[in-house]
């Protein structure tokens, strides 16, 4: 295989080469030689049967353990690699189907019917592969908060009813829990008709990846999109989650400004940290005092980890391991610079108070026409994921306003002029 590289690496150098030759002759000329477009031709050719011939070894020596490791048939994982190698051809030699060859055009359609909706009316999109869209989704959680923290619902609808999240009944004896006597109503009653249904929107991110690049990294380009569809994601529903307008915006409903969730604000006299205290007994829901967490911004962060107590230990505790949070007033605490507006913490147990939910699928599209293709050799991609989230039980969590103390000096950092 790694001969096969090698004289991939080669070709690749040979492509761009004759490429460069091949424009160098249009803006002399007006149009490129036959046989440099012949030349051309026959590279792409031999490129694409090298990466066929690497495919069809990589999936021969990764097939037994892949099916170790999730279960799926060597038919299924062979179709996979199919739709994920002409995915990436898609991606490197221009965004046209027309680009694709008969096998390979058959491999990004054969995919669920539920996924096929996503770029019936959609100009050159093209449907990400189940293993790069799940990569994503997996860097984009370890990003966004509040993806760890609240109820995340995949679905293949656009909406999803709020009131199924909305409570609970138990009851011993089976007397709250008598189907006969299921009273619906009851379970609606706190829930406007304007607010019955969550949405999922559309999320865009776009990326631009050096043309050159495209050509050098081919197995690298997976890896590429990965982390810079992921970083863009991230902030867009970080912030989304916490402060998104709502569906009439076509956004997220965000936490910090859902009409139904209580904000508080100190009294005159009272100290931040008094009212951090008091935020754990302000939610309504008694499960939420009890199981709550608090999400805090970095200047709330840095101002409660200056703080000691009489005896001169710091209030705040670090993590007891790795991977875990740290803890104020025996509580775990998560820091997320969303949090805005003059808010300065949220409290509460967020996975009962919040629910994301995910659309199945992404679809990504790329633009050889944009004006940084054409000009500065930038080709942009565009991607398009699906998702949603609105508070489904406010009653489970408590938002503190307040302008967080100046340090006053304390701290002990002065910047430094050049």
């Amino acid at each position: 295989m790694d001969e096969m590289i090698k004289e991939l690496q080669k070709a690749t150098k040979a492509l761009q080469d004759t490429n460069d030759k091949r424009e160098e002759e249009v803006k002399k000329f007006g149009e490129s030689t036959a046989e440099t477009q012949k030349k051309m031709d026959d590279l792409n050719e031999q490129i694409t049967k090298m990466q066929d011939q690497l495919n069809e070894m990589a999936t021969k020596q990764n097939r037994r353990h892949q099916t170790e490791q999730n279960g799926k048939s060597d038919e299924q994982i062979e179709k996979e690699m199919k739709q994920k190698s002409a995915f990436l051809k898609f991606m490197r030699a221009g965004g046209r189907q027309d680009n694709l060859d008969a096998e390979e055009k058959k491999a990004i359609a054969d995919v669920p019917m539920h996924l096929k909706a996503l770029v019936e009316d959609s100009l050159g999109e093209l449907i990400v592969p189940e293993d790069v869209d799940r990569e994503i989704q997996m860097a984009v959680h370890d990003q966004v908060i509040m993806r760890q923290l609240a109820r995340v619902v995949p679905t293949s609808s656009n909406r999803m009813r709020r009131t199924m999240f909305n409570k609970l009944t138990a009851g011993y004896g089976k007397l709250e829990t008598n189907v006969d006597n299921y009273d619906v109503k009851k379970f609606e009653s706190d829930v406007i008709p304007a607010r019955e249904w969550l949405f999922v929107q559309n999320l865009y991110a776009l990326t631009g990846v050096g043309e050159d690049q495209l050509m050098d990294s081919e197995f690298n380009l997976t890896q590429i999109i990965t982390q810079m569809f992921a970083e863009a994601f991230a902030y867009t529903e970080g912030n989304a989650f916490m402060n998104g307008r709502g569906n009439n915006y076509e956004e997220p409903e965000g936490l910090l400004v859902d009409p139904f969730v209580k904000h508080f604000k100190l009294t005159t006299d009272a100290k931040l940290l008094d009212g951090l205290l008091s935020l754990q007994y302000a939610p309504k829901d008694k499960i939420a005092r009890d199981n709550g967490v608090y999400i805090i911004n970095a200047e709330t962060e840095l101002y409660t980890r200056t703080q000691k107590d009489d005896t001169g230990n710091y209030m705040w505790q670090p993590p007891v391991q790795a991977g875990k949070p740290a803890s104020l007033f025996g509580k775990p605490v998560y820091k997320d610079d969303s949090i805005g507006k003059g808010a300065a913490a949220v409290y509460g147990d967020i996975k009962r108070a919040y629910t994301i939910l995910d659309r199945n699928g992404m679809t990504i599209r790329r633009y050889d026409q944009a004006a940084s293709a054409m000009e500065n050799d930038i080709i942009p991609f565009r991607a398009k994921a699906r998702n949603g989230g609105g508070v489904t039980r406010p009653e489970a969590v408590a938002v503190l306003e307040t302008e967080v103390p100046n340090l006053g000096g304390k701290l002990e950092l002065i910047e430094v002029t050049p």
